[in-house]
């Protein structure tokens, strides 16, 4: 109970400095004019890759704002604030119980919400006066605002044959932060760009005993500077 109690605080100490790193930039953006805007919104398929098994991917989306600040015509760094909806679909065979029912598990459906802090270096490589292709990388942080994951499987009082249903539980296991690589692709034209990016989690975004899960997700988009 005490070690919850001090995960919770460092959570909450981590996402306020979070917030108080988003304030600082979006105060910056209004003082510094070498910066400029941008809104964007998407299209993803993601997964959970864990330790001893791979899950499906499933759609999901992407919305959100970034900003621009520009060292000179080729190099630039790229900040943004995304809602980032991510789902991962698996499969297990394996008994258990919850809440003194027996479940057979066929399918796991988890969903979750995230807001997530991307921050990358660009190159941008003119083709000509009114396209470019841009290509970024660089670190983000995710925190999920909420999860929900569902279970489709046999639920009975006991070992016997019961009929097919649906639970949909708090997963206990979920680690709120997600932190791991973001690459970018983007050709512009003129204010527009299409974009297509991948995130790769580095840290566990659950664990239960020696498994550990991370996200793993692909996404096009389409934005508009100002």
């Amino acid at each position: 109970m005490l070690h919850q109690q001090d995960n919770t605080i460092f959570d909450m100490e981590l996402l306020n400095r979070v917030k108080f790193l988003v304030a600082l930039l979006f105060i910056s953006l209004s003082t510094n004019a070498q910066w400029n805007w941008n809104v964007k919104a998407g299209v993803n398929i993601s997964r959970e890759t864990q330790s001893n098994r791979g899950n499906d991917f499933q759609p999901g989306f992407m919305i959100g704002v970034g900003a621009e600040y520009s060292f000179n015509k080729v190099l630039s760094l790229h900040p943004s604030l995304l809602f980032v909806a991510k789902s991962s679909k698996g499969w297990d065979s394996t008994p258990g119980w919850k809440k003194d029912k027996y479940i057979f598990m066929e399918e796991t459906y988890l969903d979750r919400n995230y807001l997530q802090i991307p921050v990358l270096m660009q190159v941008r490589l003119y083709l000509s006066k009114k396209m470019n292709l841009v290509v970024g990388a660089g670190p983000y942080i995710g925190y999920a605002i909420s999860t929900k994951q569902t279970f489709s499987g046999i639920v009975t009082a006991d070992s016997s044959e019961g009929s097919n249903t649906k639970l949909t539980v708090p997963n206990i296991d979920n680690k709120p932060f997600d932190l791991g690589l973001s690459t970018l692709l983007s050709l512009e034209y003129k204010r527009f760009m299409l974009s297509t990016n991948a995130d790769i989690g580095l840290s566990p975004t659950a664990k239960c005993g020696v498994i550990s899960s991370r996200n793993l997700t692909f996404g096009l988009s389409l934005g508009y500077h100002f």
